[in-house]
């Protein structure tokens, strides 16, 4: 059976969705210091477990106050890094890259910083770098396409999950 051409194999899932996202081209003279990074608690301090208790009603009240001040923590750190004043963008993101509107047009091969706050469970606030792979539009208005580039694991393990996060919401909508 032949395949056919037309249909995109993706190594992600994709979906559209809306974040708090800000961009800006990185000079070519500082391209070599770019490193993508995850900003939370987990950059402040060493996660500790609670010790175990024998009261199982304090022990669950412990974790609920962990729970809060870590995400209080993230919060914090998250307008510390100037990511509580980002203008909401419409995307559309997967593990491997994301397009967006921009009022400029940029070329293949150019790096954007983009710092995002992806909203789950825990929201994840973010540094991360796409090279330019397409920017379509005219007038000021682009549609601009990039593939993540310099990025781990853990911060591609992170977009992951948001992805799947979005894409269970939207089923449990349609199913209402």
């Amino acid at each position: 059976m032949k395949e056919d051409p037309y249909i995109e194999v993706r190594e992600f899932s994709r979906v559209d969705t809306c974040v708090p996202l800000q961009y800006h081209l990185i000079p070519e003279d500082e391209r070599d210091a770019i490193r993508s990074r995850i900003i939370s608690r987990a950059s402040l301090v060493a996660s500790a477990e609670l010790p175990e208790l024998q009261d199982e009603a304090l022990s669950a009240w412990f974790k609920t106050i962990s729970g809060k001040l870590d995400t209080i923590i993230d919060l914090l750190t998250s307008q510390k890094e100037g990511f509580a004043s980002l203008p909401m963008r419409r995307v559309n993101i997967s593990g491997g890259g994301m397009s967006f509107a921009t009022g400029e047009k940029f070329k293949a091969g150019d790096i954007l910083e983009l710092q995002m706050t992806l909203y789950m469970n825990q929201p994840v606030t973010l540094f991360i770098y796409g090279e330019a792979i397409s920017c379509e539009g005219r007038d000021g208005s682009y549609k601009t396409a990039v593939k993540f580039v310099h990025a781990d694991e853990e911060v591609i393990n992170a977009i992951v999950k948001f992805v799947f996060e979005i894409q269970r919401e939207i089923l449990r909508e349609k199913r209402r």
